[in-house]
């Protein structure tokens, strides 16, 4: 028996979903990456409001120029 496996990141998937108008999607991003971008930011900005403006502003631009994103790419990128 040969079973194949969905390796698409979760991601890349609700990307493009975010692009098709399912605003929905964009929920996926943030659980999956919300909390690695804030640390980021914060590690940068060495401020905790700072580093939520910025998740903030990462997820609007997710939103506003996801019809950009090619699909299979890096989603993190």
């Amino acid at each position: 028996m040969i079973l194949f496996l969905n390796l698409a990141d979760p991601c890349d998937i609700a990307i493009t979903e975010i692009a098709s108008g399912n605003k929905k999607a964009l929920e996926r991003v943030y659980n999956e990456y919300g909390r690695m971008i804030l640390s980021v930011a914060y590690q940068i900005t060495g401020d905790f409001g700072e580093a939520e403006d910025v998740l903030q502003d990462t997820m609007i631009r997710i939103l506003r120029l996801s019809h950009t994103y090619k699909k299979g790419t890096n989603p993190k990128a």
